[in-house]
């Protein structure tokens, strides 16, 4: 499981970056004036959060602005005040608890990224009273039955890895999108396909020199 949530987050976390926006739902629900201030803070907050400019860096001062966003309704800060409760970050009290509201409040308002959160936390609280590995494996499948791209994405990695000749990452890779499209009880048939990858790369085999392979994946250069 733990495998499982580190690739999603990776695959999740690469197209989150600091400029991101509320939700459709959210900003059609919020007059202008509150609008304009929600994101004055949220941007205000990644940049005392990420910069990389040792007098303007002030993770402490960015998570007044993150939770004062947060009241105010904003789920990108949402997550973000969940994120420090998790973590400890800035000598902010850590509580599984406070973060796991954070996080349900944010994923509430259709964050997909507090989603995932959430998820993790659920299985890695350190008050183990608060874990509940099902609801985190429902949630994981929820996001990957909408996601379904971030298999996809995995498969390729897997062929890219086997066209550089890391086979034995390139089989680590198809377990986790066996795995997962278990998960999601995809098609049988596409499963099938996924193990007869796997069992090329095992025997060091890439996918041009076994079965045909599909649009997404990279073939070896001859």
């Amino acid at each position: 499981m733990k495998k499982l949530f580190l690739l999603l987050s990776l695959f999740i976390f690469s197209a989150c970056a600091a400029n991101q926006t509320i939700s459709k739902e959210t900003a059609s629900a919020t007059n202008p004036e509150a609008k304009e201030k929600i994101e004055f803070l949220r941007m205000k907050g990644f940049e005392l959060f990420y910069s990389k400019d040792p007098s303007v860096k002030d993770p402490k001062k960015a998570f007044e602005y993150f939770l004062e966003a947060a009241n105010l309704g904003d789920p990108v800060s949402m997550d973000q005040v969940g994120g420090y409760y998790s973590s400890g970050t800035a000598g902010i009290e850590k509580s599984c608890a406070k973060a796991i509201e954070w996080f349900d409040k944010s994923a509430s308002l259709g964050y997909p990224y507090a989603l995932n959160n959430l998820a993790y936390l659920l299985v890695t609280c350190e008050d183990k009273k608060l874990r509940d590995p099902k609801r985190a494996e429902e949630i994981v499948k929820f996001l990957m039955t909408q996601n379904s791209i971030y298999i996809a994405l995995l498969d390729t990695y897997a062929a890219t890895l086997a066209a550089t000749g890391d086979f034995k990452q390139a089989e680590k890779t198809m377990d986790v999108v066996i795995d997962l499209s278990n998960l999601i009880q995809s098609n049988a048939e596409r499963i099938d396909e996924f193990k007869k990858t796997k069992t090329l790369y095992k025997n060091k085999k890439t996918l041009d020199s076994g079965i045909e392979a599909d649009p997404q994946h990279f073939k070896k250069s001859k």
